[in-house]
């Protein structure tokens, strides 16, 4: 029901969406659509067709010759809280599927966008929560932190341990999303690495472009 809500909210306000981000970071307002809300029209439906079919639990096989009474079976469970730290240059687009992805699959999200796109990340924040009245999520599901680098520091934390670590276990984030820096990506994955806490990090992308005097 969530994500179908989303899915029409966001066609709905569309103009508005594309406006704010070609406003924001310099993007036209033609490629905003194709690029950030059509692609993320697409990522809600193909979640609301497949998502009953991906997430069901399934037998995988049975225990064979020597288990005969043995069944086994393959059942998805959500990660538990889920940190996104999103990145400025596809700020509707990018934070959307992955919001979809993570809420789709049953996790808590808290999301620190970017600081170089906080008003595109915060409209789309806020219709995400509450797309219709009866379609909202429910309180907790979906937290926002500052859009600062010092806040991104702190969910990286929340996913670390340490001993002098004073959050409480419900605070913990169980996997986090980053897009950005290789440089920073590290230094992610190495404050990660104690907690063995797993990661989805996609690291300098860049495509090289020719441009001709024409």
């Amino acid at each position: 029901a969530w994500l179908r809500a989303f899915r029409r909210a966001i066609a709905a306000r569309h103009a508005e969406v594309t406006g704010i981000v070609a406003n924001e970071i310099g993007k036209g307002v033609f490629e905003c659509f194709v690029s950030e809300v059509a692609p993320l029209l697409r990522a809600c439906r193909y979640a609301e067709r497949a998502a009953p079919r991906l997430l069901r639990e399934r037998r995988v096989a049975g225990g064979g010759l020597f288990s005969p009474g043995v069944v086994v079976r393959e059942r998805r469970v959500a990660l538990g809280r889920v940190g996104i730290i999103a990145t400025w240059n596809y700020p509707v687009g990018l934070l959307g599927v992955q919001l979809v992805q993570a809420l789709a699959c049953g996790n808590r999200v808290l999301v620190k966008a970017s600081e170089r796109s906080p008003r595109s990340q915060a409209l789309l924040l806020d219709i995400a929560r509450a797309p219709t009245p009866d379609a909202a999520l429910p309180a907790g599901v979906l937290e926002v932190a500052e859009a600062t680098r010092e806040a991104g520091e702190r969910v990286v934390a929340l996913a670390g341990t340490h001993e002098s670590m004073e959050h409480a276990d419900a605070d913990r984030l169980d996997h986090i999303v980053f897009t950005g820096s290789t440089e920073v990506g590290q230094r992610i994955a190495a404050a990660l690495a104690p907690a063995l806490t797993t990661s989805t990090l996609e690291l300098s992308g860049r495509d090289s472009a020719i441009v001709l005097p024409d």
